[in-house]
């Protein structure tokens, strides 16, 4: 009887400690990488959204004209630049990705691509870029960025 009762505590002790070692696998491979994906994309939108003012006034490259505009503008190229480096590589950190992608929780790996890549775009013309250019590739970039049900 007693030993009934112990391999009962046994094996729920087993069990528990089974899920739970499964749950973390799972959060730590998974789960984690994709939130820290989605934050990435959030912090990119926001650049592209916070700094559009500088990006869609870009300078002549002139540093002498006015020297606080021109670290606002490198400011804003080198935030460009990190969200887009973010974006990059919280990409490559996520296994199954396409798993992700097939249940709409993520973007295609293109269309992260392709937004990162207009944002590093964005940030080489902020000194002496084309405003119409930059609003375009701002546009597309957003286009990527919401090119998935959950955005």
């Amino acid at each position: 009887m007693q030993e009934a009762i112990l391999i009962e505590f046994a094996r729920a002790i087993i069990a528990g400690v089974s899920v739970f070692v499964i749950g973390q696998v799972l959060s730590d491979f998974y789960l984690n990488p994709v939130n820290e994906l989605r934050k990435n994309i959030g912090e990119a939108k926001f650049a592209i959204i916070f700094r559009a003012n500088i990006y869609c006034n870009p300078g002549n490259g002139d540093v002498e004209q006015n020297k606080k505009l021109f670290r606002e503008r490198e400011t804003t190229a080198i935030e460009l630049r990190r969200a887009a480096s973010k974006l990059f590589t919280a990409n490559d950190s996520i296994k199954a990705y396409k798993v992700f992608y097939w249940f709409n929780i993520l973007p295609s790996q293109t269309a992260l691509v392709d937004a990162a890549t207009y944002m590093i775009g964005l940030s080489n013309s902020v000194h002496n870029g084309n405003c119409k250019l930059n609003v375009s590739q701002k546009e597309k970039c957003m286009q990527a960025f919401n090119s998935y049900k959950w955005s």
